[in-house]
This record gives structure tokens, sequence and C-alpha cells, in this order.
């Protein structure tokens, strides 16, 4: 929550949806940057949207709305 609250300046206490996009969205930020790396040393990683697991019960997000294999 630490991050989000210095993105947002606002405090966040619970998993709610925008939490779970924005975690989605910084994974997707990060696999971007690390996709882009690899490529360009001749990797052939191709575009994903990110999932975000949440809980003790294992809550699936999925951004796309498509389907998802955990």
């Amino acid at each position: 929550f630490h991050i989000l609250a210095r993105i947002f300046q606002q405090q966040y206490s619970e998993l709610d949806r925008p939490v779970q996009e924005s975690v989605g969205e910084f994974t997707n930020i990060i696999y971007c940057m690390i996709k882009a790396n690899l490529n360009n040393n001749g990797y052939r990683y191709q575009m994903a949207l990110p999932s975000v697991v949440i809980g003790d019960q294992h809550k699936v997000f999925n951004a796309g709305g498509g389907q998802a294999l955990v």
C-alpha cells in the first residue's frame, strides 16, 4: 500500500478493485521493461496481461477478462 499511497497521495487499507488494477499495472510496466531488454538480447517474448493473485484462498483477478491458466 505504501507505493500506491505515495503515487496517488491517499491511504489504502484493503485489496479493493483500484488496488488490484494498480498492482496489475505495475506488474505490466515491469514485465514490459524486462521483455524489451530480453528481446534486445535475442529472446522472443510476447506481450502478456498480468494476473493478480490475492489472499489465503487465492482469488484471481484477470485484467484482460479472457481465459487464464492458474
